[in-house]
């Protein structure tokens, strides 16, 4: 498992791995009008679904489990 970033919607995202063994949950951190905000998501091989979460981010849900599973994909 390895933490990774990647941009969407015009914001930075750290993904960090919060399992070492599988890809299941994920804390991840963006900084919105500067203030760093933590959210996490948790799902498997068919996607991944945001637990807790704040109006600007949730519309990127797919797009955030997107790129969880292209990380995945290129480092499996």
């Amino acid at each position: 498992m390895i933490n990774f970033n990647t941009e969407i919607g015009g914001f930075n995202f750290e993904f960090k791995t919060m399992n070492i063994r599988e890809w299941k949950l994920f804390q991840v951190y963006v900084s919105i009008e500067g203030v760093k905000r933590r959210f996490h998501m948790a799902g498997n091989e068919q996607g991944f679904s945001i637990t807790d979460s704040f109006p600007e981010i949730k519309a990127l849900e797919q797009e955030l489990s997107d790129a969880i599973l292209q990380q995945k994909r290129a480092t499996v």
